[in-house]
């Protein structure tokens, strides 16, 4: 059935075009049979180029190192250093290793007299060594200087070069003849192309009748991605709708923290201080020693007061509630600096615009990770943060001067810090970049959220 309509379609197809198919088909035995003789032959003639050429190679090598074999040689016998004798020694292990690779790849009686000429003028140039080592170097100075002041590897020399020149017009015999291959299969090439246009304006007008099939499978391609990008793009807005949600729970949990410390345990630690010093005050005269060590005692309590207060102010500055953002960030900074030693400068318009609590919120959370960052892994001497109202939002820059940071430092498994800022300002539509300082040397934290509406 497959040959019936096979022929029906050749009977369908115009009288000219029958006849190009039939002159193709004979042009593709023809060209068939010349490429695989073509093939044939240029693989030969490439094989032999390639020994050719590397056997070449290796003569030139060979005659590098028997200058340097020589030249080796005599710096030891005129210097002595052990370093000249370590080079010779190994100058002449690469001749040895040569001479292998050159037997290893063939070569009748020219090669063989090579070997022969250069092991002896090796032997020679060893002797001398040999003497010059065993405390005479004197004799070996004597032996390279002989035979009528001739070099001792210069007839070795001379018949490495005789062979190169062989090896050498043997490889631009190959190259003619790889030529005429070449121009043989140039040949072959013309007609496959020609039978080739042939066959894609051929195939062309079959092809045209798939073209509507590709298109209505694009069409359907596009449409199935397009569905997929809509549900990624809900999921995404899902994830973020619950990340916010979460965030929003996380700090509403830190301020009933925050509150809960400060009065159950605030309240608690105020009436112990109080007792401790007053009866610190009473046994001052009575019991000094007690009264010494109630007085330490009031030392850690009110170290405890302290770790308490930053405890409230890292879960939810009070200030940030009451006095607005520029305080409560001035207030984080004296602390961070208190407790790291490391100057903060703080440039904050005492006007800022009061804005949303969870705005206010998201900034301080970014200059508080910043700041955390800097003192944890920057090496800083110097931290700078600004403030400011500009282009409708809030801008928010803390630059230092430490060791800088990797630029891949966000998209690493663990920067949760980094990834962090960046999702706390794009739930506001904001944006947060990490970047080196202008020199170079230091880190600088740039963060923009737009002001929500209804702030002046």
């Amino acid at each position: 059935m497959n040959n019936a309509a096979g022929l029906r379609a050749v009977r369908l197809m115009p009288p000219h075009i029958t006849a190009i198919l039939v002159a193709c088909l004979v042009l593709i035995l023809g060209s068939g049979a010349s490429l695989v003789w073509n093939v044939r032959d240029i693989a030969a003639a490439k094989l032999e180029s390639q020994q050719a050429s590397s056997t070449l190679d290796d003569l030139r090598a060979l005659q590098i190192e028997l200058l340097a074999a020589e030249s080796t040689q005599r710096g030891y016998l005129l210097t002595g250093e052990a370093t000249q004798l370590d080079a010779f020694e190994r100058t002449r292990r690469d001749v040895a290793s040569r001479l292998g690779r050159l037997a290893a790849g063939g070569g009748a009686e020219p090669l063989a007299r090579v070997r022969t000429s250069v092991e002896a003028g090796m032997n020679a140039l060893s002797e001398a060594v040999t003497l010059a080592a065993g405390g005479r170097p004197e004799q070996g100075l004597k032996l390279v200087q002989a035979a009528d002041g001739r070099r001792v590897l210069e007839g070795a020399e001379q018949e490495v070069a005789a062979l190169a020149r062989f090896h050498h017009d043997r490889l631009l015999a190959r190259a003619d003849l790889s030529s005429a291959a070449a121009v043989a299969a140039a040949r072959v090439a013309i007609a496959i192309d020609l039978l080739a246009v042939a066959a894609i304006l051929l195939l062309g007008l079959y092809m045209l009748r798939n073209v509507q099939r590709r298109h209505d499978a694009e069409a359907g391609l596009r449409a199935a991605n397009d569905t997929l990008e809509a549900k990624v793009a809900t999921r995404t807005q899902q994830l973020s709708q619950l990340s916010r949600h979460l965030l929003q729970v996380a700090e509403t949990e830190k301020a009933a923290l925050a509150n809960e410390l400060h009065d159950e345990l605030g309240s608690n630690l105020t009436a112990i201080n109080l007792d401790v010093t007053t009866v610190m005050q009473r046994l001052k005269t009575s019991e000094p020693a007690l009264a010494e060590r109630l007085r330490r005692s009031l030392e850690l309590l009110h170290e405890t007061l302290d770790i308490k207060r930053r405890l409230i102010q890292g879960l939810r500055p009070s200030m940030l509630d009451s006095l607005g953002l520029c305080p409560a960030i001035r207030m984080h900074c004296e602390d961070f600096t208190r407790r790291t030693n490391l100057p903060c400068d703080v440039d904050c318009p005492d006007k800022f615009p009061a804005v949303d609590p969870a705005w206010s919120i998201a900034l301080f959370r970014v200059a508080q990770e910043a700041l955390n960052n800097i003192a944890k892994y920057a090496d800083a001497k110097r931290v700078q943060l600004e403030l400011r109202a500009e282009n409708g939002g809030a801008v928010l820059r803390v630059t230092d001067d430490g060791i800088g940071i990797p630029a891949d430092a966000a998209d690493k498994p663990m920067s949760h810090g980094l990834l962090g800022m960046r999702e706390r300002m794009a739930q506001l539509g904001g944006r947060l970049s990490v970047t080196p300082g202008e020199s170079g040397r230091g880190t600088v934290v740039d963060a923009y959220v737009p002001f929500p509406p209804g702030t002046n």
